[in-house]
């Protein structure tokens, strides 16, 4: 199904619809070259919809690459293994968007924290079932 965005506030209709179904303004005929507005998601002010940065709060609104299997494997790694965590949480914290930041930052702490419960797990064990007894 294909929606037109009303030139007065924004919202997104049906193609066929005469009037916007939220002011109630006349829809004019748009042609798919016509820069129409739209709401940015982060801060919800009216933007220009082929933007690729929010004139607002300065989000990046349509990304080159997708995070998601990135911050998913951060977290995997982070419970598994401190180390990747970490080369994971540093690679997303060097990214533009601020939300990948927040949690290249997450990961990086959880990693951190981690490995020390796994340190010491491990050493207790050891002090426990592999070393010898002192006389």
């Amino acid at each position: 199904m294909i929606y037109t965005y009303c030139p007065e506030c924004g919202f997104l209709n049906e193609e066929d619809a005469k009037f916007c179904n939220n002011c109630r303004k006349e829809l004019a005929e748009l042609n798919s070259t016509q820069n129409l507005p739209a709401k940015c998601p982060y801060c919800n002010n009216r933007i220009d919809s082929n933007a690729n940065k929010c004139k607002h709060c300065g989000q990046l609104l349509k990304e080159t690459e997708n995070y998601n299997s990135m911050i998913v494997l951060g977290y995997i790694f982070s419970f598994i293994t401190g180390f990747i965590g970490l080369i994971l949480s540093i690679y997303l914290v060097t990214r533009k968007n601020k939300n990948v930041k927040i949690h290249g930052i997450i990961i990086f702490f959880l990693s951190i924290f981690l490995s020390i419960i796994w340190a010491a797990a491990i050493y207790v064990a050891y002090v426990m079932f592999i070393a010898p007894p002192a006389t």
